[in-house]
């Protein structure tokens, strides 16, 4: 009878084993796709107070945008090595992957490709507050947070989302990987409640070669992501984009920078000492405090990437979790935060100190309450794993570096020396600090949206979820459905409005500039609803003028956009109006690296999205 047993047990082993789905090789790829971004639409993360602004009719309670530093745009890197086997790492120019977001990507990823990407996709913000809002589908205090819900302007951007993965699904190619932990001086820690100096400064370095050449870099790093002020009324990917900028332009070629937050919650970005160059040109102060920090990051990562050990076979594992979060999960009883759909701004606009004894017993009887027909989100994606050596874990928004640290430390225990941790991951519950923490109040305490316990649970579940995907275990089966996108149902769409005179200049530039001048140029162009016009910098022959192997132009950081619409909005305009376009460029940067210094016969060309055509005359600058 047992060797009867044996012998149909085998079979039935061996054909389970040849239908298991083995990793094949490795293939990556990585993509990058603008944000639907129209100059005028508000931004997201600030309030939408005190600050006066011209209207406009992309933007409602926040006031309206009118430049561009850095274009918000959207970054994926592919790895797999097949089905089940794989990773997508994507972070957009947001202040937030905020709920339902992802949900949407994925539907949208599945409708092109046809299969579900659940387990491989880390969506993760990074946390621009010059971001473009009115991407949340929400009432009361999300409307303060990024603007009232626009339909079609979401539909856009989930689809940009989704361009950005299929370039890099489509794009894929023999690869190898790997990475290096350094350190980074460009933050300090903001919070002084919790009565700690307290920061980290790991830089989590992750390379990807695509057929034998260096393709894209993915960074990770606790910066917090916001240098502009909301009274500046600029679109930008601020720092986080900056540090991308200066560290592609370390290299001869083009490589694809993608930098990913990590526990920024108590953290400013900030500039290591630096004197500018004499003669250099004017520039805003957010612009040199982010060349400043980018430069510091750049030459971190450039002292490392040759020193990276490659893999061509290495062990990818991701598995996405959803946990529930809410009064009972987090274990309230009575009147403690007694908030059944949550609530933030706890004790905004109280006086805060620093002095770690205060007692803020009463911080939670002076909320924001969120109502059942907005309440805050009450399920929380976690996704846990491994690409080679590199564990891999985020975080459902905005952790202290307390927090972070502490899930560093729990998976080292658990045998993963190297840690890629990524914040403002998946979904949004606002900031999240330890509970003895919270009760100090402070600014980030009234950020968070279940209260003092949130931070511990959160902290907790990361580490679990991780220890459950390393350990193979399977999806639980009562964990609650993942957060979905909002409904956007029937909408008109908007019709852009008549350009008059488009592809004309209205002031050229100079014939000269000093080294430490700036050029300034001026056109006509579209209306901003179908996006900015990109310009490139050219010789005066016509070749576009590269820096780390790509063309300097106006979705990056040499250059200022700024957009003024005659006759304005407030009034009618049946024959149309004038969009006019402002360049302003730099020629001598304070600190070298971030931009070429100009130099020589040169000329500004603009392309609108139309596909015509604005050339400037040709300036010189003196050698």
């Amino acid at each position: 009878m047992r060797a009867s047993l044996l012998l149909s047990v085998v079979p039935s082993l061996v054909l389970l084993a040849a239908c298991s789905p083995r990793p094949g090789e490795l293939v990556a790829g990585s993509g990058q796709a603008r944000l639907h971004a129209p100059v005028g639409i508000g931004t997201a993360g600030f309030g939408p107070f005190g600050v006066s602004a011209d209207p406009s009719p992309f933007a409602d309670i926040f006031p309206a945008t009118r430049a561009i530093h850095g274009h918000p745009d959207v970054k994926a890197v592919a790895l797999s090595r097949g089905e089940g086997f794989e990773a997508i790492l994507v972070r957009v120019d947001m202040v937030a992957a905020f709920p339902g977001l992802r949900a949407a990507v994925l539907d949208e990823l599945e409708s092109r490709r046809g299969r579900r990407f659940d387990d491989a996709l880390v969506l993760a913000a990074t946390h621009t507050h010059g971001g473009p809002g009115r991407v949340i589908d929400g009432a009361g205090p999300y409307d303060f947070i990024a603007d009232v819900f626009l339909p079609e302007h979401y539909e856009r951007t989930v689809g940009a989302i989704a361009d950005a993965v299929e370039q890099a699904l489509d794009g894929a190619g023999p690869a190898r990987v790997g990475h290096v932990i350094t350190t980074s001086a460009g933050h300090s820690d903001r919070r002084c409640e919790d009565g700690q100096d307290f920061t980290d400064d790991q830089l989590t370095v992750l390379a990807i070669e695509v057929d034998g050449r260096l393709d894209s870099v993915v960074l990770g790093y606790a910066v917090h992501g916001t240098t502009v002020g909301i009274d500046e009324l600029t679109l930008t990917g601020d720092v986080s984009g900056a540090i991308e900028d200066r560290v592609e332009a370390s290299f001869y070629e083009p490589v694809m920078v993608a930098m990913f937050n990590g526990w920024g919650g108590d953290m400013s970005p900030s500039a290591p000492e630096w004197t500018p160059r004499e003669g250099a040109s004017e520039m805003p102060g957010a612009w040199a405090r982010q060349d400043a920090i980018a430069s510091a990051l750049a030459g971190a990562v450039d002292a490392v990437i040759g020193d990276v050990p490659y893999q061509e076979e290495p062990d990818i594992v991701l598995r996405s979790r959803n946990v529930p979060i809410d009064r009972q999960v987090l274990g309230y009883s009575g009147n403690e935060f007694p908030y059944p759909w949550g609530a933030v701004f706890c004790g905004l606009g109280r006086e805060f100190d620093c002095d770690t004894s205060t007692d803020e017993s009463d911080l939670a009887d002076a909320c924001t309450a969120f109502q059942e027909d907005w309440p805050a989100p009450a399920v929380a994606t976690i996704t846990g794993g491994h690409i080679g050596g590199l564990a891999v874990a985020t975080f459902p928004g905005e952790p202290v570096t307390a927090l972070g640290v502490d899930v560093v430390r729990a998976l080292g225990e658990a045998g993963s020396e190297d840690v890629f941790f990524v914040g403002y991951a998946q979904d949004y519950t606002g900031y999240a600090l330890y509970e003895d923490d919270w009760w100090q109040g402070g600014y980030e305490a009234t950020g968070t949206m279940w209260g003092p316990k949130q931070g511990d649970y959160l902290t907790e579940r990361v580490i679990a979820v991780w220890n459950d995907v390393e350990a193979g275990a399977d999806e639980p089966e009562d964990q609650p459905a993942i957060y979905p996108p909002p409904e956007v149902g029937d909408y008109t769409p908007y019709e852009a409005e008549s350009a008059v005179l488009a592809a004309t200049i209205v002031a050229d530039v100079e014939a000269s500039y000093p080294t430490s001048g700036t050029v300034t140029w001026t056109f006509r162009g579209l209306d901003p609803w179908l996006g900015a016009p990109r310009v490139v910098l050219q010789t005066a022959s016509g070749e576009d003028v590269l820096h780390g192997g790509r063309a300097v132009d106006s979705d990056g950081y040499a250059m200022g956009v700024e957009l003024d619409v005659e006759p304005g909005y407030r009034e009618d305009a049946p024959e149309g109006r004038e969009f006019r376009w402002t360049i302003t460029l730099p020629v001598t940067r304070p600190l070298p690296g971030m931009a070429p210094d100009i130099r020589g016969e040169h000329r500004l060309k603009a392309v609108l999205p139309d596909g015509s055509e604005v050339v400037s005359g040709t300036f010189t600058v003196a050698e």
